[in-house]
């Protein structure tokens, strides 16, 4: 397993090498604007953060194999995102569901916790995913999206 022994490893989705223990959720605050760097919140690798990584690259074998090859034949006639809403695959995981709660209630203020309230406009949905987690803190969700297979996605998903 690459995750246990600190081998780089690559996103299947991008590319990318790195290996999971080296991920860094600092910002360079001093390339912000004062007001800007005062609103940062710092966030760790929780375990719903890890959960998601080890799903990414423990997936072998060949299921996997094939279904890069479709997702590159399909991407001959459309975008990566309607290829990998039509494999099922491609999730977006922007932040784990407490990273959520504490953007959305830093935002808000301290005395904000556990309020509910405004809309959630999610611009580019893909399959819902991320709008899924955030949807908790708001009376409220629109989303919207562009690709078909990601639009039927969304349907099925029965939130939206």
């Amino acid at each position: 397993n690459p995750a246990a022994d600190g081998k780089p490893v690559t996103c299947s989705h991008c590319g990318a090498r790195f290996a999971i223990e080296h991920l860094d959720y600092d910002c360079k605050l001093d390339k912000l604007s004062p007001e800007i760097a005062s609103k940062f919140k710092k966030l760790t690798c929780d375990e719903e953060s890890m959960q998601f990584l080890r799903r990414c690259i423990t997936r072998t074998g060949p299921y996997r194999f094939i279904i890069s090859f479709l997702a590159r034949v399909l991407r001959a006639f459309m975008s990566r995102t309607s290829a990998n809403g039509l494999l099922g695959r491609g999730k977006m995981f922007v932040m784990s569901k407490d990273h959520g709660r504490i953007l959305v209630e830093g935002s808000r203020g301290a005395n904000a916790q556990n309020e509910v309230k405004g809309v959630l406009l999610d611009i580019g949905a893909g399959d819902g995913n991320v709008t899924e987690r955030l949807r908790p803190y708001f009376k409220d969700a629109v989303v919207t999206e562009v690709s078909a297979p990601m639009i039927q996605a969304l349907k099925r998903s029965g939130n939206y």
